[in-house]
């Protein structure tokens, strides 16, 4: 089976980027895909799954495929489940290249692409039921430098409110009436003439040229923007985003001037309703127009010589100081510790209600996110300028806003050094949080916290993270957490059960120990109190063995051996506790007639019935001789048919 590719046209446009964005990452750098939680590992972009199949290609030149040798080809591979493969190989002298030893499997989509002096192409790739060889032919083409015939059919300008600053979107469909691609390679570029250029609002920053897919083919400065191509035969779309700064005093309209400088046959403005407000003289009135955002409100402004440009007036809402309609439905906070530095990254995640338009100031922050003291913040997202993040006098973070309604967040990073060898966070919510998250690198630890209840641990790349949550938090509650740092490397996992557990025990002996002068009609009550402690030591260090098993800190099989001895001691506690429940009734009345105990069972799961009331193995509620389940937490009852844990 042959695939022929001519150059690329229309809708293949997007084929084409994707291919030659994966080439870029992989000219550009090491092919390593940095975690969003900085300094909490990455991974690197591995190989295209393996497999029996291959694919043979040819890249063809009209004037010899010898001209093509030594071009680099990528291979990308996208599985059904989003992970990402990349191989690269070269091209020979006829102009030949190849993949073998892939997959062939159903659900895998290939992207293969070569660059050609600075130019993309590609094709996408799917293996058919039962197929192991693909083929595939790429043609390419000496680009042109002549922008001359390139016009502008179609322009968009978008406005939002982001923040602290207004937020525009350029869209432009470029038109290509030649069969040859436009592209002027950054040494070709003097004298020449870009296929397209604007000039950019005064103040314009962060200029975002990534959208398109080719921002190595803009070029920014003195005030405007420069795009070089490639522009294939057929059009191209051209997309750019930058902000423009709102001055925090400003009121009024703010003044913008659109410049289409190479004019376009039919311009539109569109913005968000409830958002900025946009009027231009002598235009139509604006209408509401449906995308897959929902509706958005448009003005139609038709024709637009070249040069003309648009002038408009865009207000922005009144501002609100009502704290009240923002809303934190998540906040997450990522640990990692040793010794020295507990580093914290903090991802706030909240929202605005419909319609309030909010603002604050630097002694009425919106939100105040705490700092320990001492805290040294190492970074925030770029997000956090937009919503005016600033620190405060009293060494926390403040949300000085513009807040838009709707969902917003940003993230930051510090760290606080460590005191008396014992990591540890005080969290205080800066509004009502649906959820809280603290997800903890598990470089051997043991979590100390009463608020937040244990999730089950995850792996993200290389690394393992403990996992506590906590609902409902409310505004201005404290969440402590305190972390025990382990030396796993000097102390065997038996022991450091065992010997927790031991040591435990003894405490508690020696808590109970003294009230055993009283008199011998107590001595019943406190022998069932020490055997209950001791018995929920035994369950809390089976419960630690099972998550030191999830994560990988101890082989299945001594896990196995050293559950069943604590099973086995568990049940024999919980016998002891029984037999003296049983016997405290005619001890207290004929210390004399008390019967002997009852021997307990060896192994979980065989211990005879209580004969008396008995407690629940769980949360030690007395147990009714009728009673099948534990009415406080709902657990079987030993010999009614459930086996404790």
């Amino acid at each position: 089976m042959t695939r022929r590719t001519r150059r690329p046209a229309g809708v293949a446009t997007r084929i084409r980027t994707a291919v030659w964005m994966a080439a870029i990452v992989l000219f550009a750098a090491p092919a390593v895909a940095q975690n969003p939680h900085q300094g909490m590992g990455q991974g690197e972009v591995s190989d295209v799954p393996p497999g029996p199949a291959s694919i043979i290609g040819q890249l063809s030149h009209p004037d010899g495929n010898d001209l093509t040798e030594g071009a680099t080809v990528v291979l990308y591979a996208l599985a059904s489940d989003g992970s990402p493969g990349m191989r690269t190989t070269h091209v020979d002298i006829t102009g030949g290249f190849s993949f073998s030893q892939i997959s062939n499997a159903s659900g895998i989509t290939y992207l293969i692409g070569a660059s050609y002096r600075g130019v993309p192409y590609g094709e996408r790739a799917t293996f058919e039921a039962g197929q192991s060889e693909l083929r595939v032919e790429i043609e390419v083409d000496d680009p042109s430098t002549d922008a001359s015939r390139v016009t502008v059919s179609s322009s968009s300008l978008r406005l939002e409110w982001i923040g602290s600053s207004l937020g525009v979107e350029e869209i432009h469909q470029l038109d290509n009436p030649d069969d040859v691609v436009v592209y002027a390679a950054p040494n070709e570029r003097e004298g020449a003439k870009p296929a397209f250029r604007t000039k950019l609002p005064a103040g314009a920053e962060r200029i975002d040229t990534s959208l398109s897919g080719v921002s190595a083919g803009y070029e920014t400065g003195d005030g405007e923007l420069r795009f070089w191509g490639p522009i294939y035969g057929g059009g191209f779309e051209l997309r750019f985003r930058y902000l423009i700064p709102i001055p925090r005093d400003h009121t009024g309209a703010i003044d913008l001037r659109w410049p289409l400088d190479m004019g376009s046959r039919d311009a539109t403005v569109v913005f968000p309703p409830g958002g900025p407000t946009v009027s231009v003289t002598d235009a139509p009135r604006d209408r509401g127009i449906e995308t897959g955002e929902g509706t958005l409100r448009s003005i139609d402004l038709g024709p637009v010589i070249r040069g003309r440009g648009i002038e408009m007036a865009v207000s922005l809402p009144a501002m609100s100081t009502d704290r009240s309609a923002i809303s934190i439905p998540r906040l997450d906070y990522w640990l990692d510790a040793d010794d020295t530095f507990l580093q914290v990254n903090v991802e706030a995640n909240f929202e605005v209600a419909p319609g309030a338009h909010l603002a604050g100031r630097p002694d009425a922050p919106l939100l105040t996110f705490a700092l320990p003291p001492g805290a040294e913040v190492l970074g925030a997202s770029s997000e956090a300028q937009d919503l005016g993040v600033i620190p405060l006098e009293d060494g926390n973070l403040g949300v000085l806003g513009p807040l838009s309604p709707g969902k917003s967040g940003f993230a930051y990073r510090y760290r606080v050094a460590v005191q008396n060898g014992r990591p540890a966070l005080d969290i205080v919510s800066p509004a009502a949080v649906g959820t809280l998250n603290v997800l903890i690198a598990d470089n051997g630890v043991v979590i100390d916290t009463e608020r937040l209840h244990r999730r089950r641990p995850f792996r993200q790349t290389t690394r393992v993270y403990l996992h506590r949550e906590a609902f409902a938090v409310e505004e201005g509650e404290v969440v402590s957490i305190a972390l025990d740092l382990i030396d796993r490397g000097r102390v065997d996992p038996r022991v450091h059960l065992f010997a927790t557990s031991a040591f435990a025990a003894l405490g508690v002996w020696f808590m109970v120990s003294p009230l055993a002068r009283r008199s011998a009609a107590g001595r019943g009550e406190y022998e069932r109190a020490r055997i209950r402690s001791e018995r929920e030591i035994v369950y809390q260090a089976i419960r630690d063995l099972e998550h030191d098993n999830e994560t990988g800190k101890i082989e299945t099989d001594e896990y196995e051996t050293m559950r069943a001895d604590l099973r086995t001691r568990g049940l024999e506690l919980l016998q002891r506790e029984k037999d003296a429940t049983s016997s405290a009734a005619p001890a207290d009345a004929e210390p004399a007639k008390q019967a002997p105990a009852t021997q307990g069972a060896g192994a979980l799961g065989q211990a005879p019935a209580a004969q008396g009331a008995g407690f629940c193995v769980q949360c030690g509620t007395a147990l009714a001789p009728s009673w099948r389940f534990c009415a406080n937490c709902g657990a079987g009852r030993p010999g009614a048919g459930e086996t404790p844990t």
